[in-house]
């Protein structure tokens, strides 16, 4: 199910992915099956999503970026692909990807700095902002993003 207000520009869309209203999909982005990507969605050009993910409302994945199979990113959650930002000819394929592996779950309106891995399991509070890896299973909270002690 494509809602008739989104624009997909990939023919990579897996089977029961529902995607909602005015949310973008680049060319050359692959969507796997049984995902529902929220309205108001980016997802950049060459961006990697695994089955079963939810991408909830106002999301932006920017590429490079690949995540596993279910994962959860919440609301308004910023997945990044440049540490310094200017107004100048720039390309995406040089940035270092974002790989988010499977199971993690990532609170809402949380940034995700270019070049960080999510390891398996972790979860990612809301609100924090990811600066360097989450090894597999931790979770991670604030600004910048700590291991939070249990």
């Amino acid at each position: 199910m494509i809602h008739e207000t989104a624009v997909v520009e990939t023919d990579h869309v897996g089977m029961f992915t529902r995607i909602w209203h005015w949310t973008h999909v680049r060319e050359l982005a692959s969507i796997g099956e049984n995902c529902t990507i929220g309205q108001c969605c980016y997802i950049d050009r060459g961006v990697r999503i695994g089955d079963s993910c939810k991408i909830q409302n106002g999301a932006n994945v920017y590429s490079p970026c690949v995540i596993g199979d279910n994962v959860f990113i919440g609301p308004g959650v910023v997945i990044s692909n440049d540490r310094s930002p200017r107004a100048l000819v720039w390309h995406p394929e040089s940035a270092p990807r974002v790989t988010i592996h499977s199971g993690v779950s990532i609170g809402a309106n949380s940034v995700i700095m270019t070049g960080v891995d999510i390891g398996r399991d972790s979860v990612v509070g809301a609100g924090a902002v990811v600066l360097k890896d989450v090894p597999a299973g931790v979770t991670v909270a604030g600004v910048p993003a700590k291991e939070v002690v249990r």
